[in-house]
């Protein structure tokens, strides 16, 4: 029997590649909801290793810094025990200062901070009681129509029912919170294991990662993958470190104005700011919320005033803090952050709104480097 040639092998082949894709594919889409079950559960049980590559990333910037900088000495130095630790050496000293740095912040704000959360809840109700007498002498006062008064009035009763909800909501979450942080600490700790792995190992471990790509991919393909990757180490390192730095900067700031100011609270809300300023340009505006209807229940001039210190903070944070230890650093101005941070939102909730702004700059920087490469037509110059 004549066996078919290499043309009519590849003319078979093709067709069956593509009756193969389409049954996966219809395969894919009729049982969505199982598959996406088991991507969740196949992610669920890499979530350590995941969480190790995390915090080897957040951790190679403080490593590289002891690393480098302050023992870069060792490595050509002459006591062969001083070159064999001196990998080891930076990674305890990396993750000793950070750890000693949360513990320093727990010491000094916790304490503070579990106070002043207290005593809010345990004042909630008088406050709401006291704010309710305020604001009905505020609208008979003014004398204005009764119906618009008692329209105010339900208005506010319905706040009050949302406020209280929020508190037992608050509650319900932190005992939730307390129940899954507490099974997760084995995944944690293993996560913790892995990440000092890699970054002892980053060496080796970048050298099989990049085998594996050469021979999936090929080597042009790779280390164009591995150009991309390095831009984005950069661009998400630069990120990562201002924008802690400009979260707690913004945070000491509200805290020391509030003080000076002689506001409410200024510990735990200077907190929530410093928290929710993580989010780019958009984060203290969305902690000031929360912070304002606080104020509103305890004092609603010391609200108003609290509204305009933060707008009066956001301006300079926006137009001299940010620029600098930030948007300079990631090179991309105040009006491409606002739209990377608009569009994330959007699309992917409050993680887009964290990761939108540098997944934004490397694909800028992308998009900059294809046009610096691209001939130029005609008369452009």
């Amino acid at each position: 029997m004549e066996n078919p040639g290499p043309n009519k092998r590849g003319l078979l082949k093709r067709p069956i590649l593509l009756i193969t894709y389409a049954v996966l594919l219809f395969l894919l889409f009729y049982r969505l909801e199982s598959v996406w079950g088991a991507v969740q559960w196949f992610l669920g049980g890499l979530s350590a290793l995941f969480m190790g590559l995390v915090l080897a990333f957040l951790f190679h910037l403080p490593t590289d810094f002891f690393q480098y900088k302050v023992l870069k000495s060792f490595e050509y130095h002459k006591s062969r025990f001083l070159r064999s630790i001196w990998r080891a050496l930076s990674l305890l000293l990396a993750y000793l200062s950070v750890l000693a740095f949360v513990i320093g912040l727990v010491v000094l704000v916790a304490p503070r901070f579990v106070e002043s959360v207290t005593a809010l809840a345990m004042n909630f109700g008088g406050y709401l009681n006291s704010f309710q007498s305020w604001s009905d002498g505020f609208l008979s006062s003014l004398a204005i129509n009764p119906g618009i008064s008692e329209t105010i009035t339900t208005l506010w009763d319905q706040a009050v029912a949302f406020l209280q909800s929020i508190m037992g909501t608050v509650v319900n979450k932190a005992l939730n919170f307390t129940i899954s942080f507490t099974s997760g600490l084995f995944n944690f700790v293993l996560a913790f294991m892995l990440s000092i792995f890699f970054l002892y190992n980053k060496e080796t471990v970048f050298a099989q990662t990049r085998r594996f790509f050469v021979a999936l991919l090929g080597q042009r393909r790779t280390n164009k993958f591995c150009e991309v990757l390095q831009l984005s180490n950069n661009v998400f390192s630069k990120f990562i470190f201002g924008q802690l730095t400009e979260a707690l900067i913004l945070g000491v700031l509200c805290f020391i104005g509030m003080s000076v100011f002689r506001m409410d609270y200024a510990l735990l809300i200077s907190t929530v700011i410093a928290i929710t300023a993580i989010i780019p340009i958009l984060g203290a505006y969305i902690g000031t919320i929360p912070c304002a209807l606080i104020l509103l229940v305890i004092d609603p001039v010391q609200a108003v005033w609290f509204v305009v210190f933060i707008i009066v903070l956001q301006q300079i944070e926006g137009n001299l803090i940010y620029p600098h230890v930030v948007g300079n650093a990631i090179g991309l101005s105040g009006l491409w952050v606002l739209v990377s941070i608009i569009i994330g939102g959007g699309l992917f909730g409050i993680w887009g709104m964290l990761l939108g702004t540098p997944i934004f700059a490397v694909c800028y920087h992308l998009v900059d480097r294809w046009l610096n490469r691209t001939p130029k037509v005609g008369g452009e110059t």
